[in-house]
């Protein structure tokens, strides 16, 4: 048996070759270690978002508004959204017997390049403990985020929010209506991505929640029924209002652009002589939602 040994240039060759090695295998793991830590940022960002989705569902679901003028949903923007739910319980000695409190869901504008401390989804809320609500200071228009005066806390709710990512224009709520006070609906749509320069890519998490305690328009309909000498009876009892509200009658005569009140009540002898004529009968609840109606009414 040979006992020559390993030459100084064998050994640095060996050397060399578990360097080599070494190396790859501390890159591979330095690598994966990364990827792990970014998948494990985006499930984390992600596990925000959604609790933040069901939060947001859950308090639309228990949006309030006095019932004399109903107004559930305050503001309405693609990326402001702001409404009174049912919050903890009132304070002893509150006139706030209710609990109703403020929310104000908002996302920063983030122009290009883009800013980590800008891709998030704030909430503010506003306590009082008057009878009656402090006005809305939370517009379109208004700083996200901002404090108007009184009683307000904010809190980043989800992280790594990119809807206005670097000036994109993705809109975070969407409604079924333009006007505030026939919006039924609320859509969500989030975009979240733990790192934008970097996989995995951005989820998209969506909902969606059903406002059952809006107030809806009432529904205006009438018959008109000649009866003779220049007479007809208008009656409006078919007329009706979705929430069961007491609803009140204006008849107006229509001449063009111009309308001429005749009467108030939801059965009306109206005696303009014989002619054709255009009559309107206009509705309206208690929170003064307005329908109308428009009919040609010939009269013998």
């Amino acid at each position: 048996m040979s006992e020559r040994g390993f030459t100084l240039i064998e050994l640095m060759v060996a050397m060399t070759m578990m360097v080599f090695v070494f190396g790859l295998i501390g890159t591979s793991l330095v690598a994966y270690q990364n990827d792990a830590a970014r998948t494990t940022r985006q499930n984390d960002s992600q596990d925000q978002a959604r609790l933040a989705v069901d939060r947001i569902v859950r308090e639309l679901r228990n949006v309030a508004s006095t019932r004399a003028t109903p107004t559930l949903i305050e503001s309405a923007g693609p990326y402001d959204l702001v409404f009174q739910t049912i919050g903890s319980a009132p304070a002893s000695g509150s006139a706030n017997v209710t609990g109703t409190e403020r929310v104000r869901y908002c996302l920063p504008a983030d122009p290009a390049p883009g800013a980590a401390s800008k891709e998030v989804l704030i909430v503010q809320t506003q306590t009082w403990t008057t009878a009656t609500p402090p006005a809305n200071q939370w517009t379109g228009s208004t700083a996200c985020p901002s404090t108007p005066a009184g009683s307000v806390t904010t809190a980043r709710l989800a992280e790594n929010v990119t809807n206005r990512y670097a000036g994109a224009n993705r809109a975070a709520f969407t409604y079924d209506s333009a006007t505030l006070s026939q919006v039924t609906s609320v859509g969500i749509n989030l975009f979240v991505d733990g790192d934008v320069d970097q996989a995995p890519e951005e989820v998209q998490l969506r909902s969606a929640a059903f406002i059952r305690n809006q107030n809806q328009p009432p529904v205006a309909s009438f018959t008109a029924s000649p009866t003779g000498a220049g007479h007809a009876l208008l009656n409006a009892g078919a007329s009706s209002d979705p929430d069961n509200q007491q609803i009140t009658f204006k008849w107006f005569r229509v001449v063009g652009a111009t309308k001429t009140q005749i009467g108030t009540s939801g059965l009306l002898d109206w005696a303009p002589g014989a002619g054709t004529y255009s009559v309107q009968l206009e509705v309206t609840d208690s929170g003064g939602l307005v329908g109308t109606q428009t009919k040609t009414v010939v009269i013998s």
